[in-house]
């Protein structure tokens, strides 16, 4: 499994898996059809805009669909991505775009608008520009030690710091997401996380190279609104942390053993599970397995523990 090939593999699924649902948000669903055609009108507005191979190009990271045509195209032209976090503010933008020497940045926060070669993420995604009919797409043949990715931590310590991901770091953790959890072509993953993070990139990207049907969550503020993602689109699994499943405990009380009930697995990561919550889980989630990983920014995700079927485990890595 190549990572520098991931839009080719998408590209692939936008022939043989056309009228499968790619992307849902909300009540919108995107084909994988429809997600390749949204990404080649991307790389040629990028070309069109001066995107050359292995510049940075920063572009902002909601919930939406635009963001995983945004990535896609990146990685299709050998540029290299940096997401932002949705509600980044001016300053951390500028010092990223500045430590980056991005070329330019796609987004649609208005506060982020007077910065210097935006565009709208929106338009770059959905309208052809004028200059980009001329504009012809190859896919570049490029070595495993280039850069793909540029993903910055959140900064509790100090500035935001910049991970560099290879190519060949982000097929690893491919590969070690899809088969250390069990991923299935067959599987509609509930998303709830920011995909700007290592987790939720870890996860969309895998889940893409696999064909899977991605919904995307704005978080696990509303409840209401994960009810009716696993009930109306069928979602079988869900990445998750334990912050997010502790919100969905207060919200809906014991309501979640029904609703996750009907999950196939839910993997945990950006830290440990509590033992208390593990016991839990096995106790009141049977039939669901449930996952905790570990890992980090650099690594992506590294250890993966069946918290479900390794009881001798239950205590590893994990506080009371």
């Amino acid at each position: 499994m190549n990572q520098c090939y991931l839009w080719e593999k998408v590209q692939e699924y936008g022939e043989v898996l056309k009228d499968k649902p790619a992307v849902i948000v909300g009540d919108v669903v995107t084909t994988y059809g429809q997600l390749a055609d949204k990404v080649r009108t991307a790389q040629m507005n990028l070309l069109a805009l001066g995107v050359k191979e292995q510049e940075a190009v920063l572009f902002s990271a909601p919930s939406r669909v635009e963001y995983i045509v945004a990535y896609l195209a990146l990685l299709g032209i050998n540029a290299i991505a940096v997401p932002l976090h949705k509600s980044a503010s001016y300053d951390e933008v500028k010092y990223i775009l500045d430590l980056t020497k991005a070329h330019l940045i796609l987004t649609d926060h208005p506060k982020l608008k007077e910065i210097p070669h935006s565009y709208s993420l929106n338009h770059i995604c959905n309208s052809k520009l004028p200059d980009s009919r001329n504009c012809a797409v190859e896919m570049s043949k490029t070595g495993e030690t280039e850069i793909s990715e540029i993903l910055f931590t959140s900064g509790t310590t100090g500035k935001p710091k910049g991970v560099v991901l290879s190519k060949a770091a982000i097929a690893a953790s491919i590969y070690n997401t899809a088969t250390g959890i069990g991923m299935r072509q067959e599987d509609v993953l509930l998303l709830p996380l920011p995909l700007n993070h290592s987790f939720g990139m870890r996860v969309l990207r895998s889940a893409l190279y696999n064909g899977e049907t991605i919904v995307l969550q704005n978080g696990f503020s509303f409840a209401k609104e994960l009810i009716k993602n696993i009930e109306v689109w069928h979602c079988n699994c869900m990445a998750c942390v334990n912050a997010g499943f502790e919100m969905i405990r207060q919200q809906i009380s014991d309501e979640y053993i029904e609703v996750l009930g009907k999950l196939r697995y839910i993997e945990f990561g950006a830290g440990a599970v509590p033992v208390s919550t593990r016991k839990l889980l096995r106790k009141k989630l049977p039939d669901t397995l449930i996952y905790n990983t570990w890992g980090s920014t650099e690594t992506g995700g590294a250890l993966f523990l069946d918290i479900s079927n390794q009881e001798d485990k239950l205590e590893t890595g994990s506080v009371k």
